[in-house]
């Protein structure tokens, strides 16, 4: 009883420094699994931070291992990440997303708040957590190359094996700089971008774009990746991919559209341009963003992620109607005429701010 009521008052943080803890998620002993099966049923208010310390450990773990870090690297990086991280896990995370549209002069924050139940809830903050592993080890190692984008610039990057990545504004792509001919190929995604995987008929070796939500797994195939925090979009073009989501996988065949939701666990929307017409998700490669019937928000969101602009609407009526708008995707100055006469709106510019009427 007296080991048990050391660990009464810890919290998540206190239970990944503790060494015995780890011990016993990382060598686990029928002693020790007795040991901590006790603890919960004595202090059963705890079985939340013991959950999501083990999870984070076991994750941590297995993601330094997939990327051939070893032990000591994984010790020397922990603590650094927990430091990062510990902010990360105050956020609520069944806070919905921040919009800056109004239809008052003032601009507020809005959301549609989710329930999840505390299962979703306590898997939502470890996903969180990792996500943060995951990027700040790839930012600070000299193992690997991070290209970027700023708002309103373009680029395209050509990978060590040949494929070639058109990185969308506002995004990032992170990558090991040495890829074995062998090895699966790797990347880490920020934002959107088009990729046109090169085939390794030889090896077979698969490339595999990951997001906060999921990873995507290819074969040789050219799809459109869009992750932006709220959840990951999908559009194959051609080829085959398969989506690896929790313990769930899909496959998407040419054509396909998926929108998935890492805080939610699910697939929110699919369906096939055969099926919906319209533009392509990806048209922004070409130079141009096209919006087919469409509701404002979604339009304006995207002009928002794109330009580093805010948008406030103070005619409610717009949000109501459907557009089709395409605009050339250069500079703002260019696109605002354009939304103007697409969407028969005015527009009053003032610095980073369209007030549109």
């Amino acid at each position: 009883m007296a080991k048990f009521v050391f660990y009464k008052n810890f919290e998540f943080g206190q239970f990944i420094d503790d060494p015995a803890f780890k011990q016993w998620v990382f060598s686990p002993t029928r002693k020790q699994d007795a040991f901590w099966k006790g603890f919960v049923a004595i202090y059963p208010e705890k079985e939340k931070a013991v959950i999501e310390a083990r999870e984070f450990l076991l994750g941590t773990k297995k993601y330094f291992d997939q990327i051939g870090a070893d032990e000591q690297e994984i010790q020397n990086k922990l603590q650094e990440v927990l430091d990062r991280a510990s902010a990360k896990t105050k956020a609520d995370p069944q806070s919905g997303h921040v919009v800056r549209i109004t239809n008052s002069g003032q601009r507020q924050t809005t959301g549609k708040k989710q329930r999840f139940s505390r299962r979703w809830a306590i898997a939502a903050s470890i996903a969180l957590v990792l996500c943060t592993v995951s990027w700040f080890w790839f930012s600070n190692t000299e193992r690997t190359l991070t290209y970027s984008t700023n708002y309103g610039e373009w680029k395209t990057v050509v990978l060590p094996d040949g494929s070639t990545v058109q990185l969308n504004a506002n995004s990032e792509l992170v990558l090991q700089k040495k890829w074995e001919e062998a090895a699966d190929r790797k990347v880490y995604l920020k934002g959107e971008a088009f990729f046109n995987v090169a085939k390794k008929p030889k090896t077979g070796s698969k490339f595999i774009v990951v997001t906060s939500d999921l990873e995507i797994e290819v074969l040789g195939t050219a799809f459109n990746v869009h992750t932006r925090g709220e959840g990951t979009e999908v559009y194959l073009e051609e080829g085959a991919i398969k989506l690896e989501h929790g313990q769930q996988e899909t496959t998407m065949r040419p054509g396909d559209f998926i929108a998935y939701s890492g805080q939610k666990e699910k697939i929110t929307a699919r369906h096939s341009r055969t099926d919906s017409g319209g533009a392509a998700p990806d048209a922004w490669k070409d130079g141009v963003i096209i919006f087919t019937n469409d509701y404002a928000f979604p339009i304006l969101k995207k002009l928002e992620e794109i330009y580093g602009i805010e948008f406030e609407v103070n005619n409610e009526a717009i949000y109501s109607k459907k557009y089709t708008v395409a605009v050339p995707m250069e500079e703002l100055k260019i696109v605002i005429p354009i939304l103007k006469k697409s969407m028969q709106v005015e527009i009053t510019v003032e610095n980073n701010l369209l007030i549109l009427e």
